[in-house]
């Protein structure tokens, strides 16, 4: 972000609070929605840490559903092709309200 535009906004009277809430934040919120859409999708991704350290399957993450579908029941795919869909619909409903910010994040240090 410039400095030019803080500068501005110093002369004409502006508190150090005011430039960040009113200058500074409207301009980062598409590149933090982006940032926050990322690290949820990866922490709800996460397969292998959980695989590899929760041993108790009660603190198990939803993401395992799939793997006790397959040990425990059998393999029967109409369960796991449940689970697999209940397991990504909070991403995809997520992914839904969130995608005009992803889309201005990505865009945003676009040259136009």
């Amino acid at each position: 972000m410039p400095n030019e535009l803080m500068e501005a906004a110093h002369i004409d009277g502006a508190t150090t609070f005011q430039i960040f809430y009113k200058i500074m934040m409207p301009l980062a919120k598409p590149a933090l929605a982006t940032a926050t859409i990322y690290a949820f999708l990866n922490s709800w991704n996460e397969y292998l840490m959980v695989l590899t350290f929760m041993t108790d399957p009660a603190y198990q993450t939803v993401t395992m559903a799939p793997t006790f579908f397959t040990e425990a029941l059998g393999g029967d795919p109409g369960k796991l092709y449940a689970s697999l869909v209940l397991i990504s619909l909070p991403t995809m409903v997520f992914y839904i309200f969130f995608q005009r910010f992803l889309q201005k994040g990505m865009t945003s240090g676009a040259v136009k």
